[in-house]
């Protein structure tokens, strides 16, 4: 059987291309470092570094993406 995903809409922004957002700056658990951003999780802290992309969900999880897997999901 093959299934397609739902199309979602996230909020995205690039770290070290586009200026922070509000929503990462107030949410409870998160970091700003200098060389990186930082989401806290049950798992640790999964950090964002420059280039890599920062997404909030629909949900409104936020979570850090490599570049390379954003392109593969979400293209351009």
């Amino acid at each position: 059987m093959k299934y397609k995903q739902k199309p979602i809409e996230v909020e995205v922004f690039r770290f070290g291309y586009d200026p922070i957002p509000d929503w990462f700056k107030i949410a409870e658990d998160t970091v700003l470092g200098i060389k990186y951003l930082g989401v806290k999780c049950s798992g640790g802290l999964l950090k964002a570094h420059k280039g890599d992309y920062v997404i909030k969900d629909s949900e409104g999880f936020i979570y850090p993406c490599s570049a390379a897997a954003f392109e593969v999901v979400f293209g351009r």
